[in-house]
């Protein structure tokens, strides 16, 4: 019930990285709680942000533009999209 900061490398399979207005998405996985716009045009080319909530898969290297997401992690470093 308490986010704590941690490195990246640290992030595991399973794990719930919470992700704020403004931040990187570090791994790949499903929106478990939040819902938030997310500028993926590293990953699809579209200029506008993309609404995403509960049961969506979002991708590391994604950015929040507005909202905060809870993710659960499915892929870390380079297994990553």
């Amino acid at each position: 019930g308490m986010e704590v900061e941690t490195p990246v490398g640290q992030i595991r399979p399973g794990d719930v990285v919470a992700v704020h207005t403004g931040e990187r998405i570090p791994v790949d996985g499903e929106v478990s709680e939040g819902e938030a716009l997310v500028d993926e045009s590293s990953i699809n080319g579209r200029s506008e942000a993309m609404l995403r909530g509960r049961g969506d898969q979002v991708f590391a290297g994604t950015i929040i533009s507005q909202g905060v997401l809870f993710i659960r992690t499915v892929k870390t470093g380079e297994d990553t999209y």
